[in-house]
């Protein structure tokens, strides 16, 4: 299964912004010590509705890249925005970054409920809300 690179949901539109592999590498540890090198897969993507709207979401993957569930998540979370702050497909004006949060948490905790598997909000980090997927 591949990556989702681009997605059109009306007139929302949803684009892969990057795809990164991280190494994390323990910190303290003596040199004889034979310690393995894990790695954290970072898929990034913004979201918009061509004017006002820009929200920017990361997923971040422990150990294998978890395309499959990435794409679940991001299919659901895509169609709860819609629904939740769309009229006759126009944006809400007064939808709040707070309320696009709540709907993200939701959509993160029905999704990862109903396909069994895990997947957390865990906050914000330079504007992008993150979601970790195991």
């Amino acid at each position: 299964m591949s990556l989702i690179e681009s997605h059109c949901h009306y007139t929302f539109n949803t684009k892969l912004y990057r795809s990164e592999k991280v190494t994390l590498e323990p910190l303290g540890v003596k040199e004889e010590t034979n310690t393995d090198q894990k790695f954290e897969y970072h898929y990034t993507y913004n979201l918009n509705n061509g004017s006002s709207f820009y929200i920017r979401i990361t997923f971040m993957c422990i150990g294998e890249p978890n395309i499959e569930k990435v794409n679940k998540l991001l299919k659901n979370i895509i169609k709860s925005i819609y629904k939740l702050t769309f009229i006759n497909d126009q944006p809400e004006e007064e939808t709040s970054p707070q309320r696009y949060e709540q709907i993200i948490k939701d959509s993160i905790n029905y999704t990862s409920f109903k396909h069994l598997f895990l997947a957390r909000y865990t906050g914000q980090k330079e504007g992008s809300f993150l979601v970790q997927v195991c």
